[in-house]
């Protein structure tokens, strides 16, 4: 059975399978457009028990299928699927969503990289961070897997007569009051995981520092938050790395530590590859906040500037230092001597 014979089969027959539980079921094909690289092929479902429809990745079940699984067992799990998500439902009040004033106090914000989503990034208002963008979104609730929230999309803020910039003001201030930041170091961070047995909070000495928000759910985008730079400098005492962990959280090194932006760059690369999973994935570069010139940027390309400024400093020295030998060896000048002048 090819995959479209599949969808057909299972538009009809999870109909059946979901009659005994819901009234006037009705399933139909849909193509779910999603960031982080989490867009499918399913189909939604909507009963009149809820006003609000629920979807199905079909291509997960597709493989179940591929690799052997019965027709009729991938079928009964797409409908305990589509009972479990009917479930975990948050309660929307569907009337509130055309209501920008209403729904402005759910407001949040998330990060992303740019080039993943650079498609899905045409539909929705965005903020450019370097390679980085951030997006808005009306939380609404939690489910298992963390929070549910709503992507607002370049026609919602059409609907709402709003601008771009009105948005990004209103999330960030929701955001900053409703997701506070929170940046600890990572031996406080092991203390409370470990219950005080590892860690410290009195003395920590790690070079790692965590930045996120207070629910760790897309809490990456505190580096948004407006005074974020210059609050993380203050604790850091100076100029840091940021080293996107993931979507949820960015590591922070002093400059103290003396690191450089390629080897930084190969650590994101390397632990993006063997740990993080591509739906939580930021970006595979480092980045740096120079706290004198309040400039935040690519690491590889704050060394850069940093190198420039140097030789630019170079080559003024060089200069100085001729003046100053040009000035110590200048030949004195010396009066003409006076000619006698006859009397007459």
């Amino acid at each position: 059975m090819d995959y479209e014979k599949f969808v057909e089969n299972v538009q009809a027959d999870l109909i059946k399978s979901l009659s005994d539980s819901y009234h006037n079921v009705t399933v139909e094909p849909i193509e779910v457009s999603k960031l982080q690289g989490q867009s499918y092929s399913g189909v939604s479902i909507k009963h009149d028990d809820s006003a609000i429809s629920t979807s199905v990745n079909l291509e997960q079940f597709y493989g179940m299928y591929q690799d052997g699984s019965s027709y009729e067992n991938v079928l009964q799990e797409i409908a305990d699927a589509v009972v479990t998500g009917f479930a975990s439902v948050p309660d929307v009040d569907i009337g509130m969503l055309s209501d920008y004033e209403s729904m402005k106090q759910h407001l949040t914000t998330q990060i992303v990289g740019a080039k993943n989503n650079s498609d899905k990034l045409k539909d929705v208002p965005h903020q450019m961070m370097e390679d980085m963008a951030v997006v808005y979104r009306f939380q609404v609730g939690e489910v298992s897997s963390g929070q549910a929230s709503i992507l607002i999309t370049n026609q919602m803020l059409e609907l709402y007569g709003i601008t771009q910039e009105q948005l990004h003001q209103d999330a960030l201030e929701m955001s900053q009051k409703n997701e506070p930041v929170s940046i600890k170091n990572m031996d406080e961070i092991i203390y409370e995981m470990s219950d005080g047995f590892m860690g410290s909070i009195e003395n920590p000495e790690s070079a790692l520092w965590v930045a996120t928000n207070e629910s760790r759910f897309n809490g990456a985008s505190v580096i948004a938050y407006p005074d974020f730079m210059e609050r993380a400098a203050q604790q850091l005492d100076g100029g840091f790395y940021l080293l996107p962990s993931s979507i949820h959280e960015t590591l922070l090194i002093s400059d103290a530590f003396g690191m450089k932006a390629k080897e930084l760059k190969e650590m994101v690369t390397q632990i993006n590859a063997a740990e993080i999973r591509p739906e939580e994935k930021l970006t595979d570069n480092a980045y740096h906040y120079d706290a004198d010139a309040k400039v935040f940027e690519q690491a590889e390309n704050f060394e850069k500037r940093m190198e420039k400024a140097q030789e630019h400093k170079s080559v003024l020295d060089e200069l100085k230092a001729n003046k100053q030998i040009c000035k110590e060896t200048e030949p004195k000048s010396h009066k003409a001597p006076k000619k006698d002048v006859p009397e007459l």
